[in-house]
Order: structure tokens, then C-alpha cells, then sequence
């Protein structure tokens, strides 16, 4: 069976289309797709909760989504209810995977290695989030210009919401496990070794 396709926008987002451009580059997009927008009017209250969390989380989605996504918000309303069986959850599952949602969809955009992970993580959640705060504190030395791009990201992190902004930690991963596990130095005194931590 075809591997199905990763939609442009999720592609872009996550920064597979940077990685793998030529896989891309033919692709027939909907120039000025509509944004997600308000949920339908008949939608229950539960719903709209869902509306907003998958809005939230799925940025790559555009007007042309809005069916699905309404069939998602209803089965994700009805999660709590005894009756949430089995085909309600196969039903769910293929909703969010024609969505680009399911953790199995997560896999294949981020390319997850069986390299140890940071142990910053652990405490921080993320790298990005670990440098910035160490650097925000002073553990790390850094000029004016780096301090406050940490502090603007801290920023964003926790207020950019509100303004539309979202972070992909996905990407920033990707971007993580690729300096460290692909390029090399060339010269010098660590010539072949990887990039240090």
C-alpha cells in the first residue's frame, strides 16, 4: 500500500519540505488557502473546546479541512461518554491520521533516532526551552543580541498564542538530532568527530 502523502502545510511547518525538497516542489497547493476559522454554529460547547485545541495544534489546517475536522471535534467530544467503543475510536484514529494528527503521522515527520536524549529535557521539556532559560539566568554566557532572543522566545512561548504564533518543537528537534548526528568537523585537532553537545 502507498505511503500516504504528508499535506504541504504540515510539510512546511514541520520542516520536512526544507529537508526533503524535491519531494515538494511539484506539488500542486491551493494558493491562497482560507485559514481553519470559527467552528460551525451548531456545534456543542464540548466541540468547540475540541475546535480550539486541534486549531491550536494542527496549524497546517485550512478551510478545506473544516469537514473532517468537524467529524474529529464531534468524536473527540464524545471521548467521555460509556459508549465510546472501539469503532468510535477506529473512527477518531482515521480522522486524525487523514489530518496529519496521529502519533504515527508524529513519527514519520520527526524521524525520531534511538540516539539518548538530552538529559535537559527531563527537567526543561525541550532544548530550546533549556538554552534560553540558562541563558536568560546567566549560566550561559551570551551577548545582548542572544539574550534577548531567549527572552523573546520564553515570551512567545508563553504568551504567543494569544498573537497566533506557535512554536514547533518538532522541528527544532529535528534540527537538534541533524547537527548532532550528521555534521562533522572537518579540521583541526577534532577533524571527523561529530559536533560537541
Amino acid at each position: 500500500m502507498a505511503k500516504p502523502r504528508l499535506p504541504q502545510g504540515k510539510a512546511e511547518v514541520s520542516g520536512v519540505a526544507v529537508h526533503d525538497p524535491g519531494r515538494f516542489k511539484d506539488r500542486k497547493v491551493q494558493k491562497k488557502a482560507r485559514p481553519i476559522g470559527e467552528p460551525y454554529a451548531t456545534v456543542t460547547e464540548a466541540q468547540k473546546v475540541a475546535w480550539a485545541k486541534y486549531q491550536h495544534e494542527l496549524p497546517w489546517l485550512n478551510s478545506s479541512h473544516r469537514p473532517l475536522l468537524r467529524l474529529a471535534c464531534l468524536w473527540t467530544a464524545r471521548m467521555d461518554d460509556d459508549e465510546f467503543g472501539v469503532s468510535a475510536t477506529q473512527a477518531l484514529s482515521s480522522i486524525l491520521s487523514k489530518l496529519g494528527a496521529t502519533p504515527v503521522d508524529e513519527t514519520k515527520v520527526n524521524h525520531a533516532s534511538s540516539e539518548e536524549e538530552d538529559p535537559s529535557d527531563e527537567f526543561f521539556g525541550r532544548r530550546t526551552e533549556a538554552y534560553a532559560l540558562a541563558v536568560v539566568a546567566g549560566d550561559i554566557v551570551a551577548g545582548p543580541h542572544v539574550r534577548n532572543a531567549c527572552r523573546r522566545h520564553l515570551d512567545y512561548l508563553a504568551k504567543g498564542h494569544e498573537r497566533g504564533l506557535t512554536f514547533d518543537h518538532a522541528a527544532a528537534d529535528y534540527a537538534f538530532r541533524f547537527f548532532e548526528g550528521q555534521l562533522r568537523l572537518s579540521e583541526g585537532q577534532f577533524g571527523g568527530q561529530g559536533v560537541p553537545a
